[in-house]
């Protein structure tokens, strides 16, 4: 296999796709390129795992008959998972800097519909655009078990932001990490995501990144109320670099993300 073919590496938890960067703008798959070829099969690979991959029930699945814990055994359950903490289930797609362009982005979003056992998909620099990017929200708000999702660099404008925190208020969004940076979300896209933050009381997004955004202090002030313990307790990281916002707003959020960092049990 030549240097510049995509060469998906498929194992029980992860499917990785990786090759030399395409030129910004790549939308199609030439059938007399090699480059192209390797990235239309990891692309391809990637829908055929989404849409047939077969996993054991994951771990927070109900368990019939499942004896009641004492609150000291649960206590030692918890420190147990602690100090050794269980594989990660669930598989992973990784397609990033492919740049597959909107109509693969929306293959892969739509195979997610259905699918139960993919918990993390980047789609990091695939030139996504706006409109993919809003058919892709749209599609996983109906998937019950994606817990990672990459989508830095796509270039999306504020409506996608909008579309993001309608998600995020879901009670059945399952999204514990969310990358968006170097997009165009701006203070219109930002203040509906900050307001799903605050609203979504068993919220599980523990870590956000925004870098790059083009927000200000009006996101910056948003955010910070949005994280506040009070309003949201499991938001621990949130990344806001690269932006209009002030030094000391962004100081501000990061104390008060550190400050709510889960102790060990």
């Amino acid at each position: 296999m030549s240097a510049t073919t995509a060469a998906p590496i498929v194992d029980a938890t992860s499917l990785d796709a990786t090759t030399t960067a395409l030129p910004a703008g790549a939308l199609g798959f030439p059938s007399k390129d090699p480059q192209f070829d390797g990235v239309a099969t990891a692309v391809n690979d990637a829908v055929n795992i989404i849409k047939t991959s077969t996993l054991p029930p994951p771990p927070w699945a109900p368990v019939a008959d499942a004896p009641r814990l004492r609150p000291s055994q649960i206590r030692e359950q918890q420190l147990q998972e602690f100090l050794n903490p269980p594989t990660a289930w669930g598989l992973k797609i990784n397609l990033s800097t492919l740049y597959i362009g909107p109509e693969q982005c929306t293959r892969i979003s739509q195979a997610m519909i259905l699918n139960k056992t993919v918990t993390s998909l980047d789609l990091s620099m695939c030139d996504m655009g706006t409109p993919a990017a809003l058919e892709m929200v749209a599609n996983l708000k109906r998937n019950t078990v994606l817990q990672h999702l990459n989508v830095n660099g796509n270039f999306f404008e504020p409506e996608v932001g909008v579309a993001l925190g309608e998600w995020l208020k879901s009670d059945k969004c399952r999204l514990e990490t969310l990358h968006l940076s170097c997009n165009h979300l701006g203070d219109t896209g930002m203040l509906p995501i900050a307001a799903a933050i605050k609203e979504n009381k068993v919220s599980r997004l523990s870590f956000l990144n925004v870098r790059g955004n083009m927000l200000t202090d009006v996101s910056g002030a948003a955010l910070l109320d949005a994280i506040q313990k009070e309003n949201n307790d499991a938001l621990n990281a949130l990344w806001v670099q690269v932006n209009d916002i002030s030094d000391d707003m962004a100081a501000q959020i990061t104390a008060v993300c550190s400050s709510k960092f889960p102790e060990p049990p």
